[in-house]
């Protein structure tokens, strides 16, 4: 079995296949996890050809390990685990419960529908339904499916939906199920809803996976499942050793290339390896922050992440206009194309070119209002 078409990125996929790299149990089902548009049947399907017939592994390590020095448990048994209890889960919530009803929560914008929203990247459920009139409680799950799915004017708009299941007597939500446009399940949650859940249910959303893909230094990349997705400038991994560095583009001294390889074997003897280190870090334009609000040719590293799971880059291909073009300036001087003293000089032209054509652009459209 083949999962590596579950991942998101098709130069990462490309990537592995060309090399001819394998995945371990556990990294297949990390991926098969990370999968932005498998449905949950698809991705349940997968984890158990997994256990069918692959090797098994240790599971990856995760930040809910509560001790990293125990032997880590079985990718097999984890996987069986997740399977029952999303399957327990997914039955509970369609069950259409005495004192219970469905409520439609939140809807996500499709990508064509979002020109003219601004949209932070880490919160992409922009629209709160409770105010819409689709947002009124369901005595079943397919009475709200079916009042979706008849909404015409607002399934053109969205491409996911989240409906929770909701207590009557209390008011407290009990689960939720994520649905593409299409109204199939993607995801189901249903917190403590048996001994252990929440730990088997979370357990990948915090767990870290080494992968290897194409990306250098200086590369311009993008992660397109990001509901506003911007190019970067790619610049290395959370988990990368002197030796992987150099392998990407970097130029260490001896010095440098000890000091690396210091610091991570001592993070690696703690135990520090989770989901924080699946971010890629590079330049950017300061996307969601209030100094890239004001100024949009402000050039920003992110020391936590540019992107926040890095087996979702894949090259960004499209020309580079209006700011962007800084991120060919930033570029060239990460591939050690030209000097800081050039790149700022460069940098700097851009800046300006950019800032004359936005104003150019509002003075019109002021114009073209007043007349």
């Amino acid at each position: 079995m083949d999962v590596r078409s579950f991942l998101n990125s098709r130069d990462v996929e490309r990537h592995l296949r060309g090399a001819g790299r394998e995945l371990t149990a556990a990294e297949a089902a990390y991926v098969v996890w990370l999968s932005d548009a498998a449905t949950l049947e698809e991705r349940v399907d997968a984890w158990q050809g997994i256990v069918d017939t692959m090797p098994d592994c240790p599971v990856c390590s995760s930040s809910l390990d509560q001790d990293p020095y125990e032997e880590p448990a079985s990718a097999h048994l984890f996987l069986r685990e997740l399977i029952y209890v999303r399957g327990l889960a997914l039955r509970w919530f369609l069950r259409d419960d005495e004192g219970y009803v469905y409520l439609p929560t939140r809807a996500r914008l499709a990508p064509r529908s979002a020109v003219g929203f601004r949209r932070c990247e880490h919160a992409p459920w922009v629209v709160n339904l409770s105010t819409d009139p689709l947002g009124i409680p369901f005595s079943s799950f397919t009475s709200c499916v079916d009042a979706i799915r008849t909404d015409d004017g607002k399934a053109s708009r969205f491409d996911r939906y989240q409906v929770e299941k909701v207590a009557v007597d209390d008011g407290l939500r009990r689960g939720r199920v994520e649905l593409d446009d299409r109204l199939r399940v993607l995801d189901v949650t249903v917190p403590d809803l048996c001994p252990g859940y929440d730990s088997v249910e979370s357990r990948l959303a915090f767990s870290f996976v080494e992968i290897p893909v194409p990306f250098k230094r200086g590369d311009i990349v993008i992660d397109r499942t990001s509901r506003e997705p911007r190019p970067f400038v790619f610049d290395r991994l959370e988990f990368w050793d002197s030796a992987e560095l150099a392998a990407h583009g970097h130029v260490l001294s001896a010095e440098q290339a000890r000091d690396v390889d210091v610091r991570l074997a001592c993070r690696r003897a703690r135990g520090d390896g989770d989901g924080s280190w699946m971010s890629a870090r590079g330049w950017s334009l300061a996307p969601g922050s209030p100094e890239g609000a004001r100024d949009a040719c402000l050039l920003n590293y992110s020391s936590v992440g540019a992107c926040g799971n890095y087996l979702n880059l894949e090259y960004y291909r499209e020309p580079l206009e209006g700011e962007l073009r800084l991120l060919e300036v930033a570029s060239r001087w990460a591939r050690g194309e030209m000097d800081l003293a050039l790149a700022l000089e460069g940098a700097a032209l851009v800046s300006a070119e950019a800032r004359v054509e936005r104003l150019r652009s509002r003075l019109g459209r002021e114009r073209a209002g007043s007349v």
